[in-house]
């Protein structure tokens, strides 16, 4: 049975993996708010391909454990490839026949967690006990990237430099 502290533990490793949820939210909300567009769980170019790679597991065209890549130019590739977590997500699919998009949600949600909650473990490690601001700083670990992304959006520093290379000046004619 978990302990009140390893609730709040995990309570704070899902308030920290929250931008993250409320990103596929918005994504899966589409369709309530655009009738006739359906969200597919990839919203980044690649996510489609590594789910392309595991449904070699779902159709039988691996030779166990390896893959070839589904986009050779080969008309019978090798299967050389072997990702642990792309064969996870075949034979899930294959058991479940579940829709791609939402086990590769899924499994990046999981996933994500144990990350956030590794790196939660990690902080704990190296930081001494006694340290003040950890949850400052343990969002600033996580998120800080992000965070610095925003201040210099904010303050211009990130886009004011661009701004010669992405417009014209009215006073100028083009040459």
């Amino acid at each position: 049975m978990m302990t009140r502290d390893r609730w709040k533990q995990w309570a704070f490793v899902a308030l920290l993996y929250l931008p993250v949820a409320l990103f596929y939210i918005a994504h899966y909300s589409v369709p309530h708010q655009e009738p006739g567009l359906l969200p597919t769980g990839f919203v980044q170019y690649d996510q489609p391909y590594y789910m392309a790679n595991a449904r070699q597991y779902v159709d039988g065209s691996t030779d166990g454990l390896r893959y070839a890549s589904p986009f050779s130019a080969q008309e019978d590739p090798d299967a050389i490839y072997f990702q642990p977590q792309t064969a996870f997500l075949g034979w899930l699919w294959k058991i479940t026949g579940a829709d791609p998009g939402v086990l590769f949600v899924l499994f990046g949600v999981v996933f994500g967690l144990l990350c956030v909650r590794s790196c939660l473990r990690l902080l704990e490690h190296v930081l001494p006990s006694n340290t003040s601001w950890r949850s400052l700083i343990a969002v600033l670990f996580l998120w800080g990237g992000g965070l610095l992304f925003l201040v210099s959006c904010g303050s211009g520093s990130f886009w004011r430099p661009l701004l010669p290379h992405c417009s014209r000046s009215p006073t100028r004619s083009p040459a």
